[in-house]
């Protein structure tokens, strides 16, 4: 009775289908006296939202004779063209009919009067107009106001929505159709389920029936009747543990090896069960075999539905859970000290193929010019021939030296072969042919240099 995965997930697209709503806006709305009579593409509101009664608006009680009905229908291709449903109100029978409201005024299958004390307006508006579009209307009967998602209309209880809420409730209905595949980590018992302990939910309705989950069943005429409700959680628990299996045995039974059990309920420390028990085993993560995601409880079926495992039976309720498989992580295995070795020999193997395969850079031709050299990445910096000679004499005032002493100031020779015309800055004239150097020579005549074998021969 294992479901595989692909039928979940078939299961779980026909689950979200069905809960996504009919989006389309209500075009035309009629009344009728008889819901098997609705005109044609119209759908009866003939049961109530919160009950599933009878949704007849009139509410006759005679006694005798036929009694008169009015159910309600909605079309969302029928009415005018371009016309949608905008919003709807309850007024009284004699009340004056509000701006720009319309209302129904007879049944479509027997043309009767449509109301009594109180009746139902509606306002169409355009597409390109309407602030809003009603989606849905539903009746209840016992709710005094109206479900999420919904607006009251009025009395009797009618109930609209709009497009707008209606839109933002798509995703929590999507979210809410998917099943939580997080494995359930700790299991408790309770008298009462809403003493259930923080971060548990109770069991207290049946999957089948939707009746009452209690798995003690006592039938007493008079006191208080004892229960007993089974909660569960997925964060509580023990650390890096989930439950695997569940199994119900005999009150008396030994206790299968490996397997825990519940022996007082979590909220008034009671004894937990009698005739039978339901016994689970815990595994850790990284050993576990299969994780349990659900568990369920069913008064009428026999066996587990579709993708359940059948734990057992407690006083006429069957205990089911879902499973799902672990994965595993395999460890990183150690490196030996011989893979270490062949690993180091097969890098310098590589690190030696590189180099007989890289090819070497030829040092470039020397240049007829050795004023200069063409630097690459591959040329060595040392030079090949020596430095020239500084001169024999200073030509400094002041005989410092500097690193550029001994550079020649030529040209490069790649650029001889480009002409260039050097315009003129400064013509000489006369006038600065006779300057005679006299101030020149004053500032050579009272200057000494300190170099013994290079005398200043204008100092006397």
């Amino acid at each position: 009775m294992l479901k595989t995965k692909t039928q979940q997930q078939k299961n779980i697209l026909n689950t979200i289908i069905s809960a996504l709503p009919d989006n389309r806006p209500i075009t035309s709305l009629q009344l009728v006296e008889d819901f098997e009579k609705c005109p044609k593409n119209f759908q009866p509101i003939n049961k109530t939202y919160d009950q599933d009664q009878d949704a007849d608006l009139y509410r006759e009680n005679i006694l005798f004779g036929k009694r008169s009905c009015r159910y309600l229908c909605q079309s969302k291709t029928e009415g005018l063209p371009d016309y949608i449903l905008e919003t709807l109100k309850v007024i009284g029978e004699k009340e004056v009919l509000p701006e720009g409201f319309s209302q129904l005024t007879r049944t479509a299958d027997s043309e009767q009067k449509a109301w009594r004390k109180k009746q139902l307006v509606y306002r169409l508006a355009k597409k390109g107009v309407a602030k809003q579009a009603i989606t849905d209307v539903i009746l209840c009967s016992r709710l005094r106001q109206a479900p999420d998602g919904f607006i009251l209309a009025g009395a009797n209880s009618i109930m609209l929505k709009t497009k707008t809420q209606q839109q933002k409730n798509i995703l929590n209905t999507i979210i809410s159709a998917l099943p939580d595949n997080r494995p359930i980590t700790s299991l408790q018992l309770v008298e009462d389920f809403e003493k259930c302990p923080k971060n548990f939910q109770p069991i207290n309705k049946t999957y089948d029936q939707d009746q009452d989950a209690d798995l003690y069943r006592e039938n007493i005429l008079f006191g208080k009747r004892s229960c007993r409700y089974l909660c569960q959680s997925k964060t509580e628990g023990l650390p890096d543990y989930i439950l695997e299996t569940l199994k119900v045995i005999g009150e008396k039974e030994v206790l299968p090896e490996g397997f825990s059990q519940l022996t007082r309920t979590a909220d008034s420390e009671q004894k937990a069960w009698r005739k039978k028990q339901l016994v689970y085993r815990l595994a850790k993560k990284g050993v576990a075999k299969q994780a349990i995601t659900d568990v369920i409880l069913c008064s009428r079926l026999r066996q587990a539905p579709d993708g359940f495992i059948l734990a057992g039976e407690i006083n006429g309720l069957l205990i089911c859970y879902k499973t799902t498989l672990v994965a595993h992580r395999a460890p990183p295995s150690v490196p030996s000290r011989q893979s270490i070795t062949d690993l180091e020999r097969t890098i310098e193997d590589l690190k030696i193929q590189a180099a007989h395969d890289k090819p070497l850079h030829s040092l470039p031709a020397e240049p007829v010019d050795h004023d200069y050299e063409q630097l690459l990445p591959s040329y060595q910096l040392s030079p090949n021939r020596p430095a020239p000679r500084p001169p024999a004499y200073s030509t400094g005032t002041l005989n410092v030296h500097t690193e550029m002493e001994g550079v020649p100031f030529v040209l490069n020779p790649a650029l001889c072969k480009y002409s260039y015309e050097i315009p003129t800055l400064y013509a000489a004239d006369s006038a600065t042919k006779d300057y005679d150097f006299q101030l020149e020579r004053q500032i050579l005549c009272t200057t000494k240099t300190t170099n013994a074998q290079n005398k200043n021969p204008f100092f006397h």
